[in-house]
């Protein structure tokens, strides 16, 4: 088995090459579909989805994966022209204006091959090889590194999810070892949601390090409609249990299996994470591996403060009390394993800097409170990589009865 804490030169199209591990790479979904779950509809102009995928780019993304048929249950089935037209000038357009690595989301041997010829890198295969078997001989042919997703979809499955991955996954291997694709160019996906309920991503995220007997680099992607809305926690003993709705809260389960993640999921576009399964946290530090980078969450909430903040001049006059949560998402080089306070984000100083703010002077507008709460964090504590702040006002001058308006912040440092 490979050291996942060793460098894989991913081997693509066109002589490039992406090093993976034991650095996670971000790969951003762009849909030029008018139906996908996220954002359909919204980047079926070839203009519109390639100004989307530059600014993925701008915000980490290495990867830009352009798929031109949706993949939720019932969507409509779209023609190997249809995804032609919609695809290749958007894959054409971004070959000549970035650098970033292009991938193609298709099961289809010809819109592949016209992908690669067009400036594609990577085939994403959604069906893992096994629906149209001819796309392994392209990846061969063109050199083009190859995503193999596993899929529980028009088949039956086995009952336990990792040995479905095996079942499924190796089938697949050996459709891509026949046409000649070497192990280099072979990344594997999990699927996640596709056909799995919630208990069934549930366990193969706890389970994920079990797939490291690949040994091949995972591609990871959590769509929270397929089971975000399904998640339920806990808040204490005996009490009944609450809607998760935080998108992709499927990565902290991930995250709690001791995998190293990056926070994008909250950007209005869809991420999804490239990486090495990593050792699991045994409560020990990892000799000569304190390097390693791990994602989690500080949350200060409900931080009150009496503040002269508002529009209209009564609000000035009397004051109210505001409310602010800050959510900052921080990576860490030695702090988890080490346990040293000075590698951390100080919640006594991230608390009076928000103080500072909140209380400075007058604002308009509470989205500019929040929006100055975020990026000042992020500037005073440089290993946060995400900044998510909500600022309540509970007595907001409108002619109605309501509990409090809210507003909510992004930042990504």
């Amino acid at each position: 088995m490979i050291d996942p804490f060793q460098p894989f030169e991913w081997a693509l199209a066109h002589g490039r090459t992406l090093t993976l591990g034991p650095r996670g790479v971000l790969m951003a979904i762009i849909n030029v579909t008018p139906d996908s779950f996220s954002d359909g509809g919204s980047y079926t102009e070839t203009e519109a989805a390639v100004s989307q995928a530059l600014r993925c780019v701008e915000n980490g993304a290495e990867i830009l994966d352009i798929g031109s048929e949706s993949t939720r249950p019932g969507a409509a089935v779209v023609t190997a022209a249809q995804e032609q037209d919609r695809v290749l000038p958007v894959i054409s357009a971004l070959a000549s204006r970035t650098d970033a690595i292009i991938s193609v989301d298709t099961y289809r041997a010809e819109t592949a091959s016209l992908a690669v010829a067009a400036g594609a890198h990577v085939i994403n295969d959604v069906h893992g090889l096994q629906r149209e078997p001819d796309l392994a001989s392209i990846a061969a042919v063109t050199g083009a590194g190859l995503c193999i997703m596993h899929t529980g979809r028009d088949r039956e499955k086995l009952a336990d999810v990792v040995h479905d991955q095996y079942h499924f996954l190796e089938r697949s291997l050996e459709i891509a070892a026949a046409a000649g694709v070497e192990r280099q160019r072979i990344v594997l996906d999990p699927g996640f949601g596709f056909a799995k309920d919630a208990d069934e991503n549930l366990a193969l995220m706890a389970r994920f390090d079990e797939l490291s007997g690949f040994g091949l680099p995972l591609l990871a992607g959590t769509s929270w409609p397929f089971s975000a809305p399904s998640l339920v926690v806990r808040r204490r003993r005996g009490t009944p249990p609450r809607p998760q709705r935080r998108r992709c809260s499927e990565w902290r389960v991930l995250r709690f299996s001791g995998y190293t993640m990056s926070q994008s999921t909250g950007m209005r576009f869809w991420w999804r994470m490239l990486c090495w399964p990593q050792k699991k946290y045994d409560g020990t530090a990892w000799e000569g591996k304190s390097t390693m980078k791990a994602i989690y969450t500080i949350t200060l909430k409900n931080c009150a403060f009496f503040v002269r903040h508002g529009v209209h001049d009564e609000e000035e006059f009397l004051g109210q009390r505001f409310f602010v949560d800050a959510e900052l998402d921080v990576e860490q080089g030695t702090a988890l394993v080490d346990d040293s306070i000075n590698d951390t984000v100080h919640y006594g100083i991230a608390f009076t800097e928000i103080e500072k703010i909140i209380t400075g002077r007058r604002r308009y507008l509470i989205e500019a409170l929040a929006l100055e709460v975020a990026t000042t964090l992020c500037s005073v504590f440089p290993q946060i990589r995400r900044a998510k702040v909500s600022i309540r006002k509970p007595n907001a001058p409108v002619p109605g009865v309501l509990d409090y308006v809210e507003v909510t912040v992004e930042h990504f440092a």
